[in-house]
């Protein structure tokens, strides 16, 4: 009879310390805070990755040439991140973060931590287009085991800090983390799943470029600064670039929680970020 290992041993400050495992330790888990660290350069703050999961969307849009029927039916994956509503001025709620295109015309919606051998039913509350920020509801208890407190960072990052992408990209049933830095901070229209040249175009929404890899199912992942805090939801990527990618800023977020969660609650349409109705001329 083989017996399982029941310990392990490493050396801390010159001194030998021994875990004592059970059978339900043996093996791969989760990282908590403080366990992940940023290697060389970076604050050994840990990437919080309960609160990451993946989202799969089965999918069918509505026709506009035939709008009788509905187009094919579509299965996609994206990311999403598990926050408490305390944390962002809804106390009470228990939230998945996401971007809108990941579940647009979603039909059924499953999340999955990776600790987590099945996928648990969502349903979709509220998508907002305009900020491509979509967030979804799910009762099983089992998913919220070990989901602490989120910290948030509010404000916006400096130019040049460090940002930790994290998500469930393709190829792979692991959380990926990819490290990179904030290029730059700008202003772009980033709406999804509109009809061409709608008359309601949004209008420009501020946007962080980050170097960190995103990719195709990356999308509504979270990103961190080197501190471990949120600091924004990941949305898009430049095809052929070099490493462009683009963060939806918490900032930009907890601004239209607020009205997503009203109106979910009203269960009317979201209406969207209005316009001031203003027209200006710069003078030299």
């Amino acid at each position: 009879v083989i017996e399982p290992v029941v310990s392990r041993a490493f050396i801390y400050k010159g001194r030998k310390v021994v875990i004592k495992l059970g059978d339900k330790d043996i093996g791969a888990h989760p990282l908590e805070w403080g366990e992940a660290t940023w290697g060389k350069g970076f604050s050994a703050t840990g990437v919080p990755l309960r609160h990451v999961v993946k989202i799969l969307t089965l999918s069918a849009g509505h026709s506009f040439l035939t709008p009788w029927q509905m187009k094919r039916k579509m299965r996609s994956t994206g990311s999403g991140i598990l926050v408490l509503g305390e944390d962002v001025g809804i106390p009470g709620e228990k939230l998945i973060l996401t971007n809108a295109h990941v579940v647009n015309d979603a039909q059924v919606v499953f999340v999955q931590r990776q600790d987590m051998t099945r996928k648990i039913l969502a349903e979709v509350r509220m998508v907002a287009r305009d900020v491509d920020v979509a967030f979804l509801r799910v009762v099983d208890k089992e998913l919220w085991e070990g989901v602490g407190d989120l910290r948030i960072h509010k404000e916006l990052p400096a130019a040049n800090s460090m940002v930790r992408v994290a998500g469930y990209p393709h190829g792979g049933s692991a959380v990926s983390i990819t490290n990179g830095v904030l290029s730059r901070v700008m202003a772009m229209t980033y709406e999804f799943s509109q009809p061409p040249n709608p008359v309601n175009l949004p209008g420009n929404v501020i946007a962080m470029q980050v170097d960190a890899a995103i990719n195709p199912g990356n999308s509504g992942g979270p990103a961190f600064n080197q501190d471990g805090d949120f600091i924004g939801l990941a949305f898009a990527g430049i095809s052929g670039a070099q490493n462009m990618g683009f963060v939806i800023p918490a900032s930009v977020i907890l601004a239209r929680l607020p009205q997503m969660h009203r109106d979910a609650a009203s269960d009317i349409d979201y209406p969207g970020i209005p316009e001031m109705g203003l027209l200006w001329n710069s003078l030299d």
